[in-house]
């Protein structure tokens, strides 16, 4: 996905919940969620009063989650899901290593392994973090070791500690890296399939 950086004045804003007011007779009066794409950068957010958007970008608020919830989750979620699901296709019983764990992709990427079925470990930064991983109910770590192998890896770190993440790999594991590229990306998604010659 390729925008440009934003142009000013600009209203920010990207994840969003909301009443449908006006458009197909059939959405009008319902609960929606979704993120803006590029709202917020080429075209005005969704901190607005009012968003224009076409029907495939939009999904009904589930009943168990208020507004103001389903507003401050699509972005995680839909990163989390296209990189694991879509890009690494993992499978159930998978052990799966998710750098940056306790941010808010890392999160629900956590949450999506673990209602697929994987095993999924945060990697954190600090032994102080690990802690706060167990209270929210995951496996953590802090370093990485030979006795660490992963089926997929998502890496939202860029390059750092790639040599240690490549060597975390078992035959033909995969790592999905999410990043930014200055000035041209929002979000770019390489997948990295590894099969060594020895192990």
């Amino acid at each position: 996905m390729y925008f440009s950086h934003a142009q000013l004045p600009r209203i920010p804003g990207r994840d969003f919940s909301g009443d449908i007011v006006e458009g197909a007779p059939h959405l009008v009066g319902k609960r929606v969620w979704g993120t803006g794409g590029s709202a917020g950068l080429d075209s005005d957010g969704c901190h607005a009063e009012y968003l224009l958007l076409p029907e495939t970008a939009i999904a009904e608020v589930p009943h168990n989650l208020s507004m103001n919830e389903a507003g401050a989750q699509v972005l995680p979620y839909v990163t989390a899901y296209y990189g694991l699901i879509e890009r690494a296709r993992i499978q159930k019983g998978e052990n799966i290593l998710i750098t940056g764990g306790l941010g808010q992709v890392g999160r629900a990427a956590l949450s999506i392994c673990r209602w697929l079925g994987c095993h999924p470990i945060a990697l954190v930064r600090q032994k102080a973090d690990i802690q706060r991983a167990k209270e929210l109910g995951w496996k953590a770590i802090d370093t990485l070791s030979s006795d660490h192998k992963f089926d997929v890896i998502l890496n939202s770190l860029g390059n750092i500690h790639w040599e240690s993440l490549i060597s975390s790999l078992k035959r033909n594991g995969r790592i999905v890296i999410i990043g930014a590229k200055e000035g041209q990306r929002i979000a770019q998604f390489n997948l990295f399939e590894f099969t060594p010659k020895s192990r």
